[in-house]
């Protein structure tokens, strides 16, 4: 295969960024291979220069390995199938994402399929990815998506990305310390009170009471996104669930704050984490290395934490979300780490949509989900959107996953509210924290700072809302 070009260089890029905003699209025709599903939004290939190149931006670089399993497993087949077309991959981190695009596309260079992680609301608002939900009805996937993770990449009735590579926050725990406890290790709980019975029994003290083994790792303060996902499986959560996009935020509900106060017990209460966090040294792995008993990550994580000790790696285990009681809904919080967007004015955008068929096909998802690291040992334990392709995790099947609340339930509105925007920021560092600052110390009964803190939440809401900043 044709070593692949990373297109702009650190100089193009100073030169793009002087682009003139009227800048308009270079024009091409080139013929769509023969093997592209139809598209009713394709449009007629303008006069121009013939281009057989198809355009993939990835957040994974091509020395990763999900970035050489594209590369080799991916591409490679799209070539094969179609003489005379490559694809040009190009490397941009998420934060990138959205400036980058709009300089290529003054440029005349835009992508023609992106890993739409951490941009996926604005570039949606500003009308430049494509809707997806007819193409993947096509592919007879539809049906077979698991619905919390084609949510997380969806904005009204548009599905604006094809998302492959998901995940949902599960609990990673040591198994030899579960059958140390009496506990089952293969029988991981599945509700907060037999989560909270396995945590005290797991949990390792000396004469004087302090800690020498968390049950569960927390920090100074717990995880909000975990709490927050606590909040829906106690019937709450942090907006209006009849109205998540614009609707009041509902932190000073009795839910919600029922949902915190849990969580902080497990500290304040039970004594199962220090109230200060445990000091460890820099870099430790906490549950890896022993001086906790189970976390809460994402599945991104696994394959690093079982490298980090290798000889600790078979002691690792993964169970799935629990609910509020026992028989109740589990839930989730989804992921989704690689949600393909097709450009809505690509050039060749039935060329585009045919490469997007070659990555969905099942021995495509196979060979992305086992891509190994550079030691070849432990494979990436990424999910897929695709209930066929998850038979082994049976949990995961109809799964009520809420979306990513990363993005504070507002990519819906067209407004991006990732990880870099300042809004986030804003509302993780002024609300969440303060919040669970409140309920660590023994506030959460005042209902007068809770409503205080709803309505500085709802005023950064609406700001977001209005100006997008």
């Amino acid at each position: 295969m044709t070593m692949l070009p990373k297109k702009i260089s650190r100089r193009d890029m100073l030169k793009l960024s002087g682009a003139a905003a009227g800048a308009t699209l270079l024009a091409a025709c080139a013929p769509p291979p023969a093997t592209a599903p139809a598209s009713s939004d394709a449009q007629e290939p303008a006069q121009g220069p013939m281009r057989k190149t198809v355009r993939w931006w990835d957040n994974y670089n091509a020395e990763h390995p999900l970035g050489a399993t594209l590369i080799e497993q991916v591409f490679s087949v799209f070539e094969k199938e179609n003489p005379g077309w490559e694809v040009e991959f190009t490397f941009v981190t998420n934060t990138e994402l959205v400036p980058k695009f709009i300089t290529s596309r003054m440029a005349g260079e835009p992508p023609d399929l992106f890993a739409n992680f951490a941009g996926r609301g604005s570039l949606y608002h500003a009308g430049y990815c494509l809707p997806l939900q007819d193409f993947v009805k096509e592919l007879g996937q539809w049906d077979d998506m698991i619905d919390g993770f084609r949510r997380i990449s969806s904005i009204g009735d548009d599905l604006i990305g094809y998302p492959a590579l998901c995940g949902t926050k599960m609990y990673i725990y040591r198994k030899d310390f579960f059958d140390e406890a009496g506990l089952d290790a293969d029988s991981f709980p599945d509700n907060w009170d037999d989560l909270l019975d396995a945590l005290l029994k797991l949990t390792q003290h000396d004469a004087d009471g302090n800690v020498t083994r968390a049950g569960l790792r927390m920090g100074k303060t717990w995880d909000w996104e975990q709490m927050t996902v606590n909040s829906y499986q106690n019937g709450g959560g942090e907006f209006d669930q009849n109205d998540p996009i614009t609707g009041q935020c509902t932190v000073n509900a009795p839910e919600f704050a029922e949902s915190f106060s849990w969580n902080l017990d497990m500290k304040r209460v039970h004594n199962i984490n220090p109230l200060e966090g445990l000091t460890l040294p820099p870099g430790t792995w906490p549950t890896v290395e022993g001086f906790t008993a189970m976390e809460i990550q994402g599945p991104w994580w696994v394959p690093n934490m079982r490298l980090r000790k290798p000889e600790n790696a078979d002691l690792m285990g993964v169970g799935a979300p629990i609910a509020r009681n026992t028989g109740g809904e589990r839930i989730g919080l989804a992921n989704a780490n690689h949600i393909i967007s097709v450009y809505a004015d690509s050039e060749v955008q039935e060329a585009a949509l045919a490469l997007l068929e070659v990555y969905s096909r099942a021995e495509s998802q196979e060979a992305l989900h086992n891509a190994i690291d550079e030691d070849g040992k432990f494979p990436q334990f990424f999910l897929t959107a695709l209930k066929s392709y998850n038979e082994n995790l049976a949990w995961l099947q109809d799964e009520p996953l809420i979306r990513d609340t990363a993005f504070l339930e507002y990519a819906g509105s067209g407004r991006d509210v990732g990880y870099d925007h300042i809004g986030y920021r804003e509302m993780a560092v002024n609300i969440w924290s303060p919040f669970t600052e409140m309920a660590l110390f023994g506030l959460r009964s005042d209902q007068d700072a809770l409503d205080e803190m709803a309505r500085k939440a709802d005023g950064i809401t609406n700001r977001i809302l209005s100006t997008g900043a």
